[in-house]
């Protein structure tokens, strides 16, 4: 796992750079707040994508095919039509994650 910091590119070279480093898993952390990179998502770039940690909504897209969630923002039995991402939700028990990653330029 890496970071790869992507804020001078455009969307479609961040795509590109995520396609040709062969990225498995794109983790989404923004959604649609400030500065969010969605555009990227739309391009599918990897071949699974992941939606985690912004707030408890849809990002609207197909392209997203999981949401990573817990039993607290996404109770089970629960609407989830509301959805337009995800095949399905990973529910985590604590719903917190760590982890370092190497910053790569």
């Amino acid at each position: 796992m890496w970071w790869r910091d992507t804020a001078r590119f455009s969307d479609e070279q961040a795509a590109e750079l995520i396609r040709q480093d062969r990225i498995d898993i794109l983790v989404d952390l923004t959604m649609h707040m400030a500065n969010n990179r969605l555009l990227v998502f739309a391009r599918k770039p990897a071949p699974v994508q992941v939606t985690y940690l912004a707030y408890c909504s849809s990002t609207g897209l197909e392209t997203i095919d999981y949401r990573l969630s817990d039993p607290y923002m996404d109770p089970s039995g629960m609407d989830e039509s509301i959805y337009s991402d995800g095949r399905s939700d990973w529910r985590t028990l604590t719903g917190a994650m760590s982890r370092s990653f190497p910053i790569l330029t």
